[in-house]
């Protein structure tokens, strides 16, 4: 039984730290695009094209949003929101996993 307790709370710790370096990469386009970062800068590019696949929905930037265009507000807005989406989601789903304590 011990085993099942420390596989749960080891799971629960990788889906949390997962979300969370999802979170700060989605922060970290987010901050890019709200800088005018210059998209033409290869890593530059490889984080906003990155953020560009993970997300999805609403979350997804705007079709031809790249920095200094007029849909940058939207896409600062959504890749925000996703970011504060993947803590949460990253806190329940740790929180549904994490075996009581005791």
């Amino acid at each position: 039984m011990a085993s099942v307790r420390a596989f749960r709370v080891t799971t629960a710790y990788v889906v949390w730290g997962l979300s969370v370096l999802l979170a700060l990469g989605m922060a970290g386009a987010a901050l890019l695009v709200a800088l005018k970062a210059d998209s033409a800068e290869p890593l530059w590019r490889w984080w906003l094209e990155g953020a560009d696949a993970v997300t999805f929905g609403w979350f997804a930037r705007p079709e031809g949003a790249w920095a200094g265009e007029p849909t940058e507000r939207d896409t600062v807005l959504r890749w925000g929101s996703a970011a504060l989406a993947a803590l949460g989601t990253g806190a329940v789903a740790q929180w549904i996993l994490r075996p009581p304590r005791r």
